[in-house]
């Protein structure tokens, strides 16, 4: 009677004696563990590079915006004040009053500066002389894009006061993210003879 009434407990409650290892969790055992982290590495190095293409995709459209506008505001101002406006590629620190750098000697990516130029005079570098008023500066980039103009006329930049810039034709500006041998993440800004700008993604012509 007394085995059968601890027979009885043991279903009840729990396995008893041999069969109690049953009742407990088991854990993973190193070759699984293994297992798990070589997949969870491959997986990651598969997901990298896509990781990457993302970052300078939208790193290439948040640059192409911000000197689209730029260029959009310099034509703006001018059409708005009745004035002329210009904008070049420039250095821009905080010991150093910027000026315009001669055309051909560094691209937007070192910096800009947009200014009124009252006088009109397409050769104007200094944005303080003949009542000129700086309105915009930009210091120079340190993520490797680039910013050039198909000429060495769209370095120095002057918008009339009907909006029509300085540049003899249409021109273009190309955004290249850096180590972008195929220019997958290229951007291309296109100006017209009136002066307005339009963006194209990927490519690096206007045609």
């Amino acid at each position: 009677m007394s085995y059968f009434v601890l027979r009885l407990q043991c279903v009840r409650s729990r396995p008893c004696g041999g069969n109690a290892v049953l009742g407990r969790a088991r854990g993973f055992t190193l070759i699984e563990l293994m297992i798990t982290v070589a997949v969870a590495a491959v997986l990651v190095s598969l997901a990298a590079p896509s990781f990457r293409d993302l970052l300078l995709r939208n790193k290439a459209g948040g640059v192409t915006n911000e000197f689209s506008a730029a260029l959009s505001q310099a034509r703006g101002l001018a059409i708005a004040s009745n004035t002329c406006v210009t904008l070049c590629t420039a250095t821009v620190s905080a010991t150093n009053a910027p000026v315009c750098q001669a055309p051909n000697s560094a691209g937007y990516q070192s910096g800009w500066i947009l200014f009124t130029n009252p006088t009109c005079n397409g050769a104007q570098t200094d944005p303080t002389a003949a009542s000129a008023v700086l309105r915009q500066s930009r210091n120079g980039r340190s993520d490797g894009f680039t910013i050039n103009g198909s000429t060495a006329a769209l370095d120095l930049l002057m918008f009339d006061p009907r909006g029509i810039s300085t540049a003899a034709s249409s021109g273009l500006f190309q955004i290249r993210a850096p180590d972008d041998s195929g220019n997958v993440h290229a951007r291309t800004i296109c100006l017209d003879v009136a002066g307005r700008a339009t963006v194209r993604k990927y490519t690096t012509t206007c045609s």
